[in-house]
């Protein structure tokens, strides 16, 4: 940790004095790579009034929700191929981990190749109602952050990847004729960085592969995007024996967007995933989600319409399913460059959040006004 540290430090220190030079976003050429340097600060606001209050009684929080250093580095050899580094740093003082993603690409003719912490296939292709929502995106911000879901397994936002910056390797092939594939693998969920070798009764996934296909083209002016994937994977349960439902996770979802309008839908289904064969057996499931969403964006301004519902079957014995219903109102305005203001506010219901035959619901609202910036 004190080595990540200090390294982290190093970078930074060394950054900052060679950047003073240089104009914001572009840092100039190294020995081999062309440098550049960016970041992303968020602070919020946020409000919030439920039924089950108990943690969230002050009614209100100011969040630093995200403090991020990204650099980049890249080049393009004599045959033609491009290839380039990111690192991620994490800069908030709440993080516990010097960076978030470390990767490496390869890209050519052939498509291209990303090497290291980086999300699979399926989270970069899946299309929900949220690709089109403005400001902190509605649903897929930051409402689980001040909302209470419980402990019942609740599906609370539209993600459809398990495996998310665990390292990985992943090919993009070409996009032809609007079209595009990408395969992903991961050897375990729960590796990261340095973290090789993990064990295979650690509770994680291993041996996970993530399959998607897309497409993108344009009719009379408008922008249609669609998709599908696929990820499955191997449970490994902490006894060492088979006894959790396997990974295996579905999502299709697609988007229009023209002349400002934007709209989009996705559905997933998480199968048994993480299941005990016990629970299995008295009917639980990991549940299914499914997201619209609608927008409209005109000069520095945008709007936003979103509604997300989920439902996670519990076993028998242990009350109704537990179901979340969130409406999502956004909006944004672009007070200069690299600075933006936003909005939203979600009208949240969600029962039996405990997944118990005393079932336990929870209904509120929660507002969240945000300052971003980015460089």
């Amino acid at each position: 940790m004190l080595k990540s540290s200090l390294l982290g430090s190093t970078i930074l220190a060394g950054m900052v004095v060679f950047s003073g030079a240089a104009s914001a976003g572009s840092v100039g050429a190294g020995s081999s790579m062309f440098v550049k340097m960016g970041g992303t600060f968020r602070h919020h606001l946020a409000m919030q009034s439920q039924d089950i209050r108990e943690g969230y009684t002050r009614g209100y929080a100011l969040n630093v929700d995200e403090a991020e250093l990204k650099i980049s580095a890249s080049n393009k050899s004599d045959n033609g191929i491009k290839y380039g580094i990111t690192v991620e740093l994490n800069v908030n003082t709440t993080d516990t981990k010097a960076a978030d993603e470390v990767y490496a690409y390869l890209k050519g003719d052939f498509g291209q190749v990303v090497m290291g912490d980086q999300d699979d296939v399926t989270d970069k292709m899946a299309i929900g109602g949220h690709k089109v929502l403005v400001g902190r995106a509605g649903f897929d911000g930051d409402v689980a952050d001040y909302f209470n879901f419980g402990s019942g397994g609740t599906i609370d936002g539209p993600g459809v990847d398990e495996t998310s910056d665990a390292t990985k390797i992943s090919y993009f092939s070409p996009r032809v004729n609007g079209f595009q594939f990408g395969v992903s693998h991961t050897p375990d969920d729960g590796a990261s960085g340095s973290s090789f070798g993990e064990k295979d009764n650690d509770g994680d996934y291993e041996n996970i592969w993530g399959v998607g296909g897309n497409y993108s083209g344009k009719f009379s002016g408008m922008k249609v995007k669609l998709s599908a994937t696929y990820e499955f994977g191997e449970s490994e349960s902490k006894t060492g024996a088979k006894t959790e439902g396997d990974l295996s996770t579905i999502s299709i979802g697609g988007s229009v967007t023209s002349n400002g309008f934007g709209f989009a839908a996705g559905f997933a289904d998480f199968g048994d995933k993480g299941q005990s064969n016990s629970n299995i057996a008295l009917g639980e499931n990991s549940g299914s989600h499914w997201s619209v969403g609608a927008s409209y964006a005109n000069g520095p301004y945008a709007i936003s319409a979103g509604y997300f519902a989920s439902e996670k079957t519990q076993p028998s014995g242990s009350g109704s399913d537990t179901t979340v219903d969130i409406i999502s109102l956004d909006g944004q305005y672009k007070v200069a460059p690299g600075y933006t203001v936003a909005a939203s506010i979600n009208f949240v219901e969600a029962k039996n959040i405990n997944g118990t035959s005393a079932e336990v619901d929870n209904e509120g609202t929660v507002v969240i006004l945000s300052n971003i910036f980015k460089f």
